[in-house]
């Protein structure tokens, strides 16, 4: 990362700009709105956690691994982009579902079609 690049700010913008739109519409299509923060928060804080955890324990397989300041932070920016990640398939989720909070009632196919959209955008967004 030796140059800035327009990319590196048009992207985290633009999904931070759909994340906010996406969240305000399903906030007004619950009537628990204050459990609806609660369960965004959770989603947010629970992805963050295990993301952070996988970018700390996948560091031992680098022949370098140093766990200093600069690749904490690094691991932590990379762990807030996998979290907004996690919040944007929630929220495109419940926009193909028609309800905010979807999760409530998994079903094997929705399990699978999880799986499979998790998948597909983790192996797009890492190449």
């Amino acid at each position: 990362m030796n140059k800035l690049t327009p990319y590196m700010f048009v992207v985290p913008v633009t999904v931070l700009i759909l994340l906010l739109f996406l969240f305000v519409h399903q906030l007004k299509k619950v009537q628990n709105k204050t459990a609806f923060k609660h369960l965004v928060s959770s989603i947010f804080l629970l992805a963050f956690v295990c993301n952070m955890i996988w970018e700390m324990f996948h560091m031992l397989l680098y022949k370098n691994n140093l766990y200093n300041g600069k690749h904490i932070f690094i691991c932590a920016l990379a762990s807030i982009a996998d979290a907004l990640m996690v919040l944007l398939i929630y929220f495109l989720f419940a926009l193909i579902f028609k309800n905010p909070l979807w999760a409530k009632s998994l079903t094997a196919s929705k399990i699978i079609m999880l799986v499979l959209i998790g998948g597909i955008g983790a192996t797009i967004s890492e190449t």
